[in-house]
């Protein structure tokens, strides 16, 4: 639970998103011998990343009521 809440602290901050505390923690079971596990948080990693970066956009423009990909755009330019 409170990995949980660290990532969905850190994941607030679009630079620094998720992978701050997936990929350390990836490393650490691959370095421990832990691969399955390693694997396992991996694909997590994957889910969350596709989440973000496609479906995010489509849900927000559906609630705005412009198109996904004007959504996308504004959203980086937003972050730059």
């Amino acid at each position: 639970a409170t990995i949980a809440f660290l990532i969905g602290l850190v994941d607030l901050l679009p630079y620094l998103g998720a992978g701050s505390v997936f990929v350390p923690w990836i490393l650490y079971l691959s370095i421990t011998g832990q691969l399955p596990q390693a694997i396992g948080i991996g694909i997590l990693y994957l889910v969350v990343l596709i989440q973000r970066q496609l479906t995010e956009p489509k849900i927000l423009s559906k609630s705005i009521g412009i198109d996904p990909l004007a959504t996308l755009i504004a959203l980086f330019a937003g972050f730059k």
